[in-house]
């Protein structure tokens, strides 16, 4: 995990009133912004003790959603009340996002809070480890920030501790002696100047209304213009609700994605996430999907270009043009711990892996059966082997009883990873973003040449079965000898796939009556195994001047090539074996179970070390094979 990092929860923020410079009114707020409760960050669970909190020399900031740019205010006081850090100050920013946050709180708004900074020390809990932490019982696996230096801190409208709320405890209001004040002075003022004064304030009423009016359609014109055009349930609603553009905005960017995680992730406020993507898989080499992205995405990502690392980050956090450049790793690293910039790296990231992975040979998908398991305990699978054929019941007697037996068969998932590091050099010299493209192409390479050599590694030498015989056998009628590919073989083997016993516990000899639905053969019979399947006109060698204007086989088989079956690598390599498989999803003989049913590797990002310049990831995926019903399979030897 990265530590470096900005945590999110909801925090309660109350606002009040100081005489500012001037005597203009400056508004102040107290936050709760951490309570030292245990926060989901993607796949781990990360604590602050509060009492470890600290802060640099001076105020922080506070600003809206982590944006530097969002200027709110400045801390005068930050201290830790019952096991809660509190950050006291006042409202000092003239902004819309200040302007926003202070009469939304007088509103009633819930606003939440959220803590940007690093973690300098850590204690890591391995699981089923605990740790008491001012008396709450923290279970690992999980990290524990010990130590944090608080760098600044942003009201936000969502975070992740849904047990606090937030309380407005003062509303703007005129004091009392200024009313009176007012009310003496009204009185000394002619009836016919009153009357001229009613009558301008009507005319700046209207002004005010139609003002009101135009700010409304502004509004609306801004939430329609930062669409993506397929959020018209979310804009309908914004524009019932009274959204801000800038709220509506982060919506719909939350609702694209696929996957959201748990703490909050601030807006990339103006740049599209799916365009900064598309740029990523450009620049690994691939071309973005059509299918998977709007037209609008795509031509923003075209106007985006092909930028380096640096400018890819100041992209991706709305940074000031050329304002990584004074100090790359220190602006990154930031970036990584307080903005988003570590989301959309991990986020692009696993969109080239799947790019690239679905690049590579991937003829397993076709031979086993896909499934999910949701842990990486041993699974078993049953399968019911029985004769459900209705007989014929003569009158006044019984019906018969269905045989009934069953079998089971175990697969089980582990974990599959590598790690590695964008190089420090890349980063400053600009090419990281093709670096780190090529990097993860070799990485979905390398993750699909596991899954395929734990499959064909089953497939092409599959262990004894429970009863004794080998899987690929005569007996189990699995294994057909002389059979080298010819359409007459191959007729021959596809009658006899079909005409196997329907029951292996039983004394059933009806037989099996599926049919082969797939055609496994080596890259050497590619070739053949098409024409053999495919063609139009058959010349069977009888008639050599007549060719059949007619070939049964078209439609029978989906012709799979699977280059494992030759390579010397593998125990039972061949060029001339071919197999024949009944339909996986109607009669499974392989399986592959993937964790939770993700099927490409999963990215993980951390933060720029001391000690290992360079952005560290590494990649997994969980998986595991078995062998399963023998009668679905069958073995062709030349």
């Amino acid at each position: 995990m990265k530590l470096d990092t900005k945590f999110s929860m909801l925090a309660p923020i109350t606002c009040s009133q100081v005489e500012g410079q001037d005597g203009k009114t400056l508004h102040t707020f107290r936050i709760v912004a951490n309570a030292g409760s245990v926060m989901h960050f993607w796949d781990e669970d990360v604590v602050i003790d509060v009492e470890g909190v600290y802060t640099h020399s001076g105020p922080i900031p506070i600003v809206y959603g982590h944006m530097m740019s969002a200027g709110i205010g400045h801390s005068t006081n930050v201290s830790v009340e019952g096991n809660k850090l509190i950050v006291e100050g006042v409202v000092s920013r003239e902004t819309k996002y200040a302007d926003d946050f202070v009469s939304s709180s007088q509103n009633g708004f819930p606003w939440q809070a959220s803590v940007g900074g690093y973690i300098r020390d850590k204690v890591e809990l391995r699981k089923g480890e605990t740790y008491d932490l001012h008396g709450k019982k923290i279970i690992g696996p999980a990290t524990i920030a010990t130590k944090f230096e608080l760098f600044e801190t942003s009201v936000v409208e969502y975070g992740a501790d849904a047990q606090t709320s937030s309380v407005i405890t003062a509303s703007n209001s005129v004091k009392e002696n200024d009313m009176e004040e007012k009310e003496k002075s009204d009185a000394s003022v002619p009836e016919n100047v009153q009357a001229a004064d009613k009558e301008n304030k009507i005319d700046d009423g209207i002004a005010q209304i139609r003002a009101a009016q135009a700010d409304e359609l502004q509004r609306i014109a801004d939430i329609r213009a930062r669409s993506l055009g397929n959020d018209e349930k979310l804009m309908a609603q914004a524009i019932k609700e009274g959204w801000s553009p800038d709220k509506f905005e982060l919506e719909s960017l939350r609702a694209s994605r696929a996957e959201a995680p748990a703490i909050h992730t601030p807006s990339t406020d103006k740049v599209d996430a799916k365009a900064l993507e598309i740029v990523a898989i450009r620049a690994a080499g691939f071309n973005a999907s059509e299918k998977k992205y709007s037209d609008a995405q795509l031509t923003a990502a075209d106007k985006i270009g092909a930028p380096t690392f640096l400018e890819f980050c100041e992209r991706a956090m709305c940074a000031p043009a050329f304002s990584y450049r004074r100090d790359p790793v220190g602006s990154i690293r930031a970036a990584i711990s307080t903005q988003n910039l570590g989301s959309i790296l991990t986020t692009n990231a696993n969109a080239v892996l799947l790019e690239a992975f679905n690049y590579a040979d991937t003829s397993w998908r076709e031979i086993f059966k896909i499934s999910s398991v949701t842990d990486f305990k041993e699974a078993e699978r049953w399968r019911i082997d029985t004769n459900f054929k209705l007989k014929e019941v003569p009158e006044g007697a019984e019906m018969e009883h269905a045989e009934v037996a069953d079998e089971s068969f175990k697969i089980k998932a582990t974990v599959w990873g590598r790690q590695f590091t964008l190089g420090y050099q890349s980063i400053v010299n600009g090419d990281a973003l093709g670096v780190f493209g090529d990097m993860l192409r070799q990485i979905a390479y390398g993750a699909n040449e596991a899954v395929a050599e734990q499959a064909f590694g089953v497939f092409m030498n599959p262990a004894t079965c429970s009863d004794g015989v080998a899987y690929y056998h005569a007996t189990h009628g699995s294994l057909k000898t002389s059979c080298a590919l010819t359409l007459d073989n191959l007729s021959a083997a596809r009658a006899a796939f079909i005409s196997r016993k329907k029951m292996k516990t039983t004394q059933d000899d009806s037989p099996l009556g599926i049919p082969p639905a797939l055609l496994v053969v080596p890259t050497a019979l590619e070739d053949k195994a098409l024409m053999l399947c495919n063609a139009r006109t058959f010349n069977n060698g009888t008639e050599a001047n007549n060719p059949a204007d007619y070939n049964p086989n078209i439609g029978r088989y989906r012709v799979v090539a699977a280059p494992s079956l030759g390579y010397a690598t593998f125990t039972n390599y061949s060029d001339t074996t071919l197999y024949l498989l009944a339909d996986p999803r109607r009669l499974a003989a392989f399986e592959i179970a993937f964790l939770n049913g993700k099927q490409t590797p999963y990215v993980r990002q951390d933060e720029l070390k001391i000690g290992s310049l360079g952005i560290a990831f590494d990649a997994h995926l969980d998986f595991g094979v078995a062998q399963e019903d023998w009668r679905g399979a069958m073995k062709c030897t030349a």
